[in-house]
C-alpha cells in the first residue's frame, strides 16, 4: 500500500508531516508569515526545528535565543512548540550567535543551514527569512554497580564523581539501589575519576574509598572519558574492606584544647585531656595530625601517619613554636618591582581550605605543614624563579615546627604572550575556553596547574603574563585530562614561547 505524505494545506496535515516534510512546509509557511508581515523596519525572521542529536526526536519547550555580536546581548527569546519548531520575528538585520537550552543536554547548538552559519555566526540580511535545523547533545552519565567480594552488590554506597584535572572537589554524587545500582547523571564533557565513599560495616570493618580500577589512591586511577551523547555503563567498583584502625598519642610538653585529625574522611578534632588523646575506629589511610597555635598557648605541633586496619598506634606529638616564612620579592635585573601586580597565594596541600594570600618582603606566621606557592601576576609581570632553602624552583615548602624558612620569589616585567582567533570544530561549535599547562614543573606550579580564559563572542582569546617555556595550549568546552601528556591527543597544540614574544595561534575547538 502506498502511503501519500500530508500536503500541509491544514493544520493536521502540519502536525502529521515527517520531520523533513514538517521542515519543508515550516519553511513555505515563514515566507507566507514575512509577506504579510512586512513593514517599513527591514527586520528579518530566523525560524526552525530543534531536535535529538542521537535520535532525530524533536526537543518540545526547548528555550531558544538569539545573541547578538559581538556584545552577547538577548536580542529575542521564545520557547519550541510541540514539534521543536521556534519563531523569531522582527529581528534586525546583522550577525548572532543562537544559543538552545533543555534539561539533560549541553546547551551549545549545532546548527545545519547551507549558508546561513559562518564562522559559528547566523547572519540575518534584510527582510531575510531564514531557516535551521538545531540538534542538541545529550548530558552523559556514568552508571555500574559497587559490588561485594563475591559479586553482590551493595546498596547505600555513595558514589562520587571527581575532576581528573582537579580532584579534590566531587563535581556529582549518587547512591546505590538495593541492588547496588548508581548512575551519575548530567556530566558535562571531559574525563573524570569515580570513587565509592566510605561505609560502616558489621564487625567493626569499613568499606575502604576505592577508585574505579581498584585504586586507593587518585594518582593511581583509572581515568573515564566522557563525550556528549555517550553514557558510560559496567563501570563496577569492587571496594576494598579492613578493619577499624585506632590511635592514641601524648603531647611531650604543656598542654591543648584539642589535636585536629585530618585524614580520608576530612577533619575531626580529638580533645585532649591531661595532655593524652585518644582515636577509635578510624579508617585506614594517611592521617596527619595538628595542634594549632590557638589551642596550645602559641605552641603547635605536627606529625603525618599512615594507618593499616586493625592496628593500635602509639605516638608522641612535640609541642614547638609555629613555623614563620620570611618572603621577599625580586627583579631577575635588580629593577624596582611594581608589587601592585603580585598576588602570592599558599595553599596547605590536602586541605580543602581557602588559599591563604601572604604578601611580598613579609614575615608570615603559618601552621605547620606541607604548602604550595602560586602567584598571580598582572599582565605585565610573570614569576621567573623561586629561590629558597630547598633550591631554585622551589613551588613546595614543607614548614616544621619551630624552624623559619625563606623563600625568594623573582620577578621579570618582560612576559609572554598568546593570542588568536579559535575555530569552530567540525560539528560547527566552537569552544568557548581556552586552556594552557606545561609538562615543565615549575611552570605548571607557577600557573597553578593551569590557566584558562574565556573566548570572547568574536571567537578570540588572549593570555597575557606567561613566563618564557613550552606549553600545551587547547581550545574545548569541556574540562581537559588531568595529564598534561594526554591534552595532545585532544587537540592540544605545543607551543615554544621567547622572553617578550607575543605568539598569534589559531586553535581548533575539539568537539566534545
Amino acid at each position: 500500500m502506498t502511503s501519500v505524505e500530508p500536503d500541509c494545506s491544514t493544520p493536521r496535515d502540519f502536525l502529521g508531516a515527517s520531520p523533513k516534510r514538517t521542515g519543508r512546509c515550516f519553511a513555505r509557511a515563514l515566507r507566507w508569515l514575512a509577506l504579510f508581515t512586512a513593514g517599513p523596519v527591514l527586520a528579518a525572521t530566523l525560524a526552525g526545528l530543534v531536535f535529538d542529536h542521537a535520535t532525530g526526536r524533536p526537543l518540545a519547550r526547548a528555550t531558544v535565543s538569539l545573541l547578538e555580536a559581538p556584545s552577547g546581548q538577548v536580542i529575542a527569546t521564545t520557547t519550541a512548540g510541540q514539534r521543536g519548531e521556534f519563531v523569531l520575528s522582527g529581528v534586525p538585520a546583522g550577525k548572532y550567535r543562537l544559543r538552545v537550552e533543555r534539561y539533560g543536554y549541553a546547551d551549545r547548538a549545532y546548527v545545519v543551514s547551507q549558508n546561513a552559519v559562518q564562522d559559528g555566526l547566523i547572519n540575518l540580511e534584510p527582510e531575510a527569512v531564514l531557516h535551521v535545523e538545531v540538534s542538541l547533545k545529550r548530558l552523559p552519565a556514568i552508571e555500574g554497580h559497587v559490588l561485594d567480594e563475591n559479586g553482590v552488590g551493595i546498596p547505600g554506597v555513595e558514589v562520587v564523581a571527581l575532576r581528573s584535572l582537579d580532584p579534590s572537589q566531587p563535581v556529582r554524587r549518587a547512591v546505590t539501589d538495593e541492588r547496588g545500582h548508581y548512575r551519575l547523571a548530567m556530566l558535562g564533557p571531559g574525563e573524570y575519576l569515580v570513587r565509592t565513599s566510605p561505609l560502616d560495616l558489621p564487625g567493626k570493618q569499613v568499606l575502604l574509598p576505592t577508585y574505579y580500577g581498584g585504586a586507593l589512591e587518585a594518582s593511581s586511577a583509572t581515568p573515564l572519558a566522557l563525550r556528549l551523547d555517550r553514557d558510560l555503563t559496567g563501570i563496577d567498583i569492587c571496594p576494598s574492606v579492613a578493619p577499624y584502625a585506632n590511635l592514641e598519642g601524648r603531647l611531650d610538653r604543656g598542654s591543648a584544647e584539642a589535636v585536629l585529625l585530618r585524614g580520608p574522611l576530612g577533619m575531626r578534632r580529638v580533645p585532649v585531656q591531661a595532655g593524652r588523646f585518644t582515636a577509635e575506629d578510624l579508617v585506614p589511610g594517611d592521617y596527619t595530625l595538628l595542634v594549632e597555635p590557638e589551642l596550645a598557648g602559641g605552641l603547635t605541633a605536627y606529625q603525618r601517619i599512615h594507618l593499616q586496619g586493625g592496628e593500635k598506634y602509639s605516638l608522641v606529638l612535640q609541642l614547638r613554636p609555629a613555623p614563620q616564612l620570611d618572603l621577599r620579592c625580586e627583579s631577575v635585573d635588580r629593577k624596582p618591582v611594581s608589587l601592585g601586580q603580585v598576588a602570592l597565594f599558599l595553599r596547605q596541600t590536602g586541605v580543602e581550605d581557602h588559599p591563604r594570600r601572604v604578601d611580598c618582603n613579609q614575615l608570615a606566621t603559618l601552621p605547620p605543614g606541607e604548602w604550595e606557592l602560586a602567584a598571580a601576576t598582572g599582565p605585565g609581570i610573570y614569576v621567573a624563579g623561586l629561590g629558597g632553602a630547598e633550591g631554585a624552583g622551589v613551588a613546595r615548602i614543607s614548614l616544621v615546627p619551630g624552624t623559619r624558612y625563606s623563600l625568594t620569589v623573582l620577578l621579570d616585567d618582560q612576559p609572554a604572550a598568546l593570542r588568536g582567533r579559535v575555530l569552530p570544530a567540525s560539528s560547527g561549535v566552537r569552544a568557548g575556553w581556552v586552556w594552557v599547562s606545561s609538562l615543565d614543573p615549575f611552570l605548571r606550579a607557577v600557573l597553578g596547574g593551569y590557566r584558562q580564559v574565556k573566548v570572547d563572542f568574536s571567537g578570540r582569546y588572549e593570555i597575557a603574563g606567561l613566563p618564557p617555556g613550552e606549553y600545551v595550549v587547547l581550545a574545548t568546552e569541556s574540562y581537559p585530562p588531568g595529564a598534561i601528556e594526554r591534552w595532545s591527543a585532544e587537540g592540544g597544540v605545543l607551543v615554544r614561547l621567547r622572553r617578550a614574544e607575543e605568539l598569534e595561534l589559531d586553535l581548533v575547538s575539539s568537539d566534545p
